[in-house]
């Protein structure tokens, strides 16, 4: 009896070697903490936070090494695993040296450890591939804003060259009328109409300036999102706009 008792002994320290062992030659992201509290640190992870060895996360509070915006999900999934432990994949920051950090996809799990109870996190660093979908992101809100650009552009384009049109042929004739002896009939003459020609002009001109202005009106509004304001509103410049 003493002698299977020793040998049940011994495979059970060889089971918790190996078990270390296969820990710490994991490519992935792992640290053990009981209470609170890191008791063991991976190479990878080592390797990933940029710290000099193991011995300066050992001790350290779990909380300390994840940014602000993981607490909610380390103080669920991590320090509370023991209540109900879950295999669902959950998204962790750890904060690395330097300020830096690194994006995980992280799993949690009550085990033993050294003969008492501890949980493990196994974390995959996922970081390159986050910072390339944020480049992607980038790329399409880019994309986007050069879109709405030129929409933009168009829309004020058409108005704003009629203003111009309009304006520069007014003050042609208000140019020859100047250098005439007589103004009057310089414009009466050469505006192809009289006066009522020119007005035309200027109202034509003010109509695009209007345009101009109520498309910027719009786009005020739509940066302003979902912001609710309250007051009165002019019905007939909507309907305007909208035709």
């Amino acid at each position: 009896m003493e002698t299977d008792r020793d040998a049940g002994l011994e495979g059970l320290q060889r089971a918790r070697s190996s078990f270390r062992h296969l820990l710490e030659l994991s490519s992935e992201l792992v640290m053990v903490h009981r209470e609170g509290r890191v008791v063991f640190v991976n190479p990878a992870l080592i390797r990933a936070l940029g710290v000099d060895a193991s011995e300066d996360l050992l001790g350290t509070p779990v909380v300390d090494l994840y940014d602000e915006e993981s607490r909610a999900v380390v103080e669920a999934r991590i320090l509370a695993v023991g209540a109900g432990v879950s295999h669902t994949t959950f998204g962790l920051r750890w904060r690395a040296k330097g300020g830096a950090f690194r994006t995980t996809e992280a799993k949690a799990a009550l085990i033993e450890m050294d003969g008492e109870p501890a949980v493990v996190v196994v974390a995959r660093d996922v970081t390159e591939r986050a910072e390339f979908q944020d480049q992607l992101l980038e790329r399409d809100r880019m994309a986007a804003i050069g879109t709405l650009s030129a929409g933009v552009a168009h829309e004020i384009n058409n108005p704003l060259t009629y203003l111009l049109v309009n304006v520069e042929h007014v003050l042609r004739r208000l140019r020859a009328a100047s250098a005439s002896d007589d103004p009057i009939a310089e414009l009466d003459e050469t505006a192809g109409g009289g006066m009522p020609v020119l007005v035309q002009a200027l109202q034509q001109a003010v109509d695009g300036a209007n345009k101009v202005r109520q498309i910027v009106r719009d786009l005020l509004t739509f940066s302003q999102g979902s912001v609710e304001q309250r007051g009165g509103v002019d019905v007939r410049g909507i309907v305007e706009s909208a035709t």
